[in-house]
C-alpha cells in the first residue's frame, strides 16, 4: 500500500495545510518565531515533502530536545513534529532568495541529506544562533526598505556559521 505524502510547494499552502494563520509577502522567503506559528495541524502530520528549504530552530519546548537545528532540503521526506509550546524560530526560503550560490545542497553539507537530522548545539553555540536569529526576526519585522538586503547577508552569515558547525560536531 502506497502512502500518500503531501507535498508542499507554496510556503503559504504549507502555512494553511498545517492551520497556521501565518502568511508570507514574501514567495521566497518567510520567518516567524516558532510559539506564534499557531500549529494546529502541524503534528497530525507523520510526513511531508516541501518545495522550499527550511530551518526549524528549537530553544526549548516539551517532548523535544531543546538547542537543536533541524535543516530541510526541498523534496527531503520531513518526518519529524516540532514539540508542543516550543520556542525557537522557523525560516523557510527558496533558492532563488540566496541565489549567491549555484548549488545550495553542496555549500551546506546539512541540506543534503537523505534524512533531517537535527544538530545539537552547546550552550555557548546557541547564544550565538539566537543572536542570528533574533536580528534576522528583528530585521523582517522592521519597515526598511532595504531588509530583504540585510536578510540575505545576515541569513547568509547564519548558514556559514552553522556550516562551521556542522564541520566540528557531525563530520569525521
Amino acid at each position: 500500500m502506497t502512502m500518500n505524502i503531501p507535498v508542499y510547494t507554496e510556503i503559504n499552502d504549507f502555512y494553511k495545510a498545517i492551520g497556521s494563520s501565518n502568511r508570507t509577502k514574501y514567495s521566497d522567503f518567510d520567518m516567524t518565531r516558532l510559539e506564534l506559528m499557531n500549529l494546529k495541524n502541524f503534528n497530525s502530520f507523520k510526513e511531508f515533502k516541501n518545495g522550499f528549504y527550511h530551518i526549524t530552530f528549537i530553544k526549548s519546548g516539551r517532548n523535544g530536545s531543546p538547542n537543536n537545528l533541524k535543516f530541510c532540503a526541498p523534496g527531503q521526506i520531513t518526518p519529524y513534529q516540532i514539540p508542543t509550546i516550543s520556542r525557537g524560530f522557523w525560516i523557510c526560503f527558496k533558492p532563488e532568495f540566496i541565489n549567491t550560490f549555484s548549488d545550495i545542497k553542496n555549500e551546506f553539507i546539512f541540506f543534503n541529506g537523505d534524512e533531517v537530522e537535527p544538530l545539537q548545539i552547546s550552550h555557548k553555540e546557541e547564544q550565538v544562533i539566537t543572536d542570528y536569529f533574533e536580528k534576522i526576526f528583528e530585521e523582517f519585522k522592521s519597515t526598511n526598505p532595504y531588509k530583504m538586503h540585510t536578510i540575505k547577508f545576515l541569513f547568509c552569515s547564519l548558514l556559514y556559521y552553522c556550516k562551521s558547525l556542522y564541520e566540528l560536531n557531525v563530520m569525521p
